[in-house]
């Protein structure tokens, strides 16, 4: 397909994100449990990993139990989990409805973010192979 577009070399893409927001209905997929995705996660890294050791591969984060069973089952076998927790704004006529969610976003991703490092730190997970 590379090719009949006009492509003959590969990209050499290094980096890869097993799945977008498997939690979530619609588009090409059906809705997952952070369990069945952790599942489905480990036997694509195992298989890609197998045939492409150098590539690196990034699992999708959710919530913090989300994190907690993805990494459970994943961390030693990824290098990255990416962070799909939004702070959205409610905007109607131009207006925000909900001014003190947008002001505070910052804070709660900045929280987000403490709690997956604490989880990660307490259970040891190995995350990726590079330091």
């Amino acid at each position: 397909l590379r090719a009949f577009n006009g492509r003959i070399k590969p990209y050499n893409v290094k980096y890869w994100c097993i799945g977008n927001e498997n939690y979530l209905t619609g588009g090409r997929h059906i809705k997952e449990s952070d369990s069945v995705y952790a599942a489905k996660l480990y036997t694509w890294v195992k298989v890609i990993h197998e045939k492409y050791p150098d590539l690196h591969l990034m699992g999708v984060g959710h919530t913090a139990r989300w994190n907690k069973t993805v990494l459970e089952k994943n961390g030693q076998y990824i290098d990255f989990l990416t962070q799909h927790y939004y702070v959205n704004s409610q905007v109607r006529d131009g207006k925000i409805e909900n001014p003190n969610s947008t002001l505070f976003a910052p804070a709660k991703m900045e929280a987000h973010l403490k709690l997956l490092g604490k989880t990660t730190y307490r259970n040891q997970y190995k995350i990726g192979k590079n330091p």
